[in-house]
This record gives C-alpha cells, sequence and structure tokens, in this order.
C-alpha cells in the first residue's frame, strides 16, 4: 500500500475516534476546573489540570472506544459543552469540606478582630485561620486518599449521566444550592464553636473585671488577651478537630447524589 494511502486512512481513523477521546477528557477536564484543591495545592495550571483528565479518561479509554459508526446524540460541540458543565457542577459540590475549613476559620478570625487575609489561591481573599483550616483540611484530603475518592465518584458519574445522551435537565428551584450553602455555613460554625466559646468566656471576664474594677481600665487588653487565648489552645483544637474535618470530607462520597438534585 502507497505510504499516501495509509497516511490517508490514519487520519480516517483519527477522525472518527478523536470526537470520542476528547469527550473521554471533557468531564474529569471540566471538574478541575471548580474543584478547589487543585488551586490550593498549587496544581492550578492548565497542564496539571490536563494531566489528571487525561489519566482519569485513560482507564475508560482502555475499555474501548465507542464504534465510530455510533451516532451521537446531539453536535458534538454540545456534547463536549454537557461533560464540561458536569463536571464542573461535581467539581464544584467536592469542593464543599474546603469551603467549610475556610469559613469556619473565617469566623473565628472575625470575632478576633482579624479581618486582614491572604490572597485566596482559589480567588478573593482568606483569613490566616482560615488559610491553616484549609491546610489541615488538605492534608487530611490526601491522608484519607481524596484523589481516589474523587476520580471513584468521577467514575459513578458515568452511571448516572453517559457520554452520549442528551442534554440533562436543570430542575427548577435552589433547593440544592441551599442545602450546600446552609451545610458551609453550618459545619463552619460546629468546627469554629469551641474557640468562639473560650474567647467568648474572655469577653465575659474582661466584662466582669471593668464593671467590678472601675479604677483598672481592662478594656485595652480584651483584644490581645482573646488573641493569645486563641493562639494557646490552637494545637490542642486541630487535634480535636480531627474528626470534624474527617466527617466534612465524607461529603465527598455524596457529591453525584447531590449534583443530581441539580440536574437529571
Amino acid at each position: 500500500m502507497p505510504s499516501g494511502e495509509i497516511f490517508n486512512a490514519f487520519l480516517d481513523i483519527f477522525a472518527q475516534y478523536t470526537p470520542w477521546v476528547i469527550l473521554a477528557v471533557a468531564r474529569p477536564f471540566g471538574f478541575t476546573l471548580l474543584f478547589a484543591v487543585f488551586a490550593w495545592a498549587k496544581l492550578g495550571t492548565g497542564m496539571m489540570r490536563m494531566v489528571f483528565a487525561i489519566g482519569i479518561s485513560l482507564p475508560l479509554l482502555a475499555n474501548g472506544v465507542p464504534s465510530s459508526e455510533m451516532v451521537l446524540e446531539m453536535n458534538f460541540l454540545a456534547l463536549l459543552l454537557k461533560e464540561i458543565l458536569i463536571g464542573a457542577l461535581l467539581g464544584f459540590a467536592s469542593s464543599v469540606p474546603l469551603a467549610i475549613a475556610v469559613a469556619g476559620g473565617g469566623i473565628i478570625d472575625i470575632y478576633r478582630g482579624a479581618f486582614l487575609g491572604n490572597p485566596d489561591p482559589s480567588g478573593g481573599d482568606v483569613t490566616s485561620y482560615g488559610s491553616l483550616f484549609a491546610v489541615m483540611s488538605l492534608w487530611l484530603f490526601a491522608s484519607i486518599g481524596g484523589f481516589q475518592i474523587i476520580t471513584a465518584t468521577i467514575y459513578k458519574s458515568y452511571d448516572i449521566w453517559a457520554v452520549n445522551t442528551v442534554f440533562p435537565k436543570f430542575i427548577p428551584g435552589a433547593d440544592v444550592l441551599l442545602e450546600l450553602v446552609e451545610r458551609v455555613l453550618l459545619n463552619a460554625v460546629v468546627l469554629a464553636g469551641p474557640l468562639l466559646v473560650i474567647m467568648f468566656l474572655s469577653d465575659i471576664i474582661h466584662l466582669i473585671g471593668a464593671k467590678f474594677g472601675k479604677n483598672i481600665d481592662v478594656g485595652h487588653l480584651t483584644f490581645s488577651t482573646k488573641n493569645l487565648l486563641a493562639l494557646m489552645i490552637l494545637p490542642l483544637f486541630l487535634v480535636m478537630s480531627i474528626r470534624v474535618f474527617k466527617d466534612n470530607l465524607e461529603i465527598l462520597a455524596t457529591v453525584p447524589e447531590l449534583v443530581q438534585g441539580i440536574i437529571r
């Protein structure tokens, strides 16, 4: 066979199967776009995200690329958009545990009067305790095999939303989004609660001192004492909070079900 014919045959095969390869990579790549762990772990470059997406898609392709004769249910670009959107929603829901950690630290910093923050890798600003709790959550995410869990989540999503299907229907209402916000705020308060109680008791003691020791100005000590107590108790608090962090990470196993409340 002439080399020209071999090259043309290769191009035909490439044209037939390339769309399926791109669609296999699209959902994992969409996942990385909104999964905050990639930004916090300094894996936010496009190259790292694409490497992750390709790695996730390889087992799918190893099971066999669909026949070139299979007809796409929608226009290729529409299918590609659908896959990226589903992946992005999965990544957004999977970021809830990290959002809880950042919010919990932010609540503590607001109460102790530390409003200045550092740049948030995923966008915006994050307070010092928020950064600390986020790093703690990332460490636990890695220790429990977080990437294996989110990989299983992505694979499970294909059982719910197959690649070659029509665009899923958006469910009217914001019940799931409100549930996610409620979960973030409630668990953030639970996480910050012990330190908040201790700092609040410190304020009460200073108020009592100001009431009965009128000749002693203790008001200016409130801020310093509150921050010193928080700093002294922080190591023990972090050890005791490991269970709370792990409980929040269990949300990762229910991500497909959460997203089903948004699209079906």
